[in-house]
This record gives C-alpha cells, sequence and structure tokens, in this order.
C-alpha cells in the first residue's frame, strides 16, 4: 500500500443514506405532532372544565339576565364566545412564546444532529391553521357549559347557594 493511500472501510449508497435520515427526521415529527396533539387535547380539557366552573359561579347572573328577557341564544352567545376569547389568548401567548423557543431548539438540535445549524422556517399558514384548530376547539369546549347555562330557570338560578 501507498504511503498516501486511504483504506476503505464501508461502502454505502447515497440513497439509502437519505432515506435514512429522512425516516429518522419523519419519526421525530410525527412523535411531535402526536404530542401537540394531547396538549391540544389537554387544552380543550382545561377550557372545557374551566367554562364549566364559569357557568356555575355566573348562575346568579345567567338567571338575572334571564329575568330582564334574554334569550337562549343570547346566553349561548355569551358563554361560546368567552370561551372563544380565553381560546384567541392561548393562541397568542403561545405564539409569542414559540417562536424564540422553537428557534432556540431547532439551533441545539441542528448542532446535535447535523453539523450545522438548522433554519426555522414557518408559512404564515401553520399559524392561522392553529388560530382555526384553537377556534374550533374553544368553540365545542364551551358549547355542553353554554347549553347548560340556558337550561337554567329563573327561579332554579335565584334559589342557588
Amino acid at each position: 500500500m501507498a504511503k498516501d493511500a486511504f483504506s476503505v472501510f464501508v461502502v454505502q449508497d447515497l440513497t439509502l443514506s437519505r432515506r435514512m435520515m429522512v425516516n429518522h427526521v419523519v419519526l421525530i415529527l410525527s412523535l411531535l405532532m402526536l404530542m401537540s396533539i394531547l396538549v391540544a387535547a389537554v387544552g380543550a380539557l382545561g377550557l372545557a372544565s374551566t367554562m364549566s366552573m364559569n357557568v356555575m359561579e355566573r348562575a346568579r347572573e345567567i338567571g338575572i339576565m334571564r329575568s330582564v328577557g334574554a334569550t337562549t341564544g343570547t346566553i349561548l352567545h355569551t358563554v361560546i364566545m368567552e370561551g372563544v376569547a380565553i381560546g384567541i389568548l392561548s393562541w397568542l401567548l403561545g405564539s409569542i412564546v414559540s417562536i424564540p423557543l422553537t428557534t432556540f431548539i431547532a439551533s441545539n438540535t441542528g448542532q446535535f444532529v447535523f453539523p450545522r445549524v438548522m433554519e426555522v422556517v414557518m408559512p404564515l399558514w401553520v399559524p392561522i391553521l392553529w388560530l382555526a384548530i384553537v377556534l374550533i376547539v374553544a368553540v365545542a369546549a364551551s358549547f355542553y357549559p353554554a347549553w347548560r347555562a340556558t337550561r337554567l330557570t329563573v327561579r332554579e338560578v335565584l334559589t342557588y347557594e
């Protein structure tokens, strides 16, 4: 063997290496998507619980609204819009926190897994999609407590302790 010669230990096809890397990234993305779905489900349950407690605490207020002529639609609209407002605020706070956190995680993960820093690329449709999901979840989580609020009669509410 010559002095400047290299010895070959492994010969590997470039497409196989690329496919292996893509499979690893797909696995990580799938786990992250599953985690985000679980977080959304926990958020929906938390919002539904909060709205149920809110309706119970505001039972007298709902009774007074009924006594001055509030319709079922008005009460339903009021409770659901409150849930939507909470959902929008959570989306806004989550969006503000996620930008620097995503940049930090991407730069550290990129240096750990790959030999360079990964760029953070987020199309405009992603936060808009999450806003739509948050709105749907907020309406769904607020609907049952709102429906229960419409079933309260003036007599039941004013005698409620």
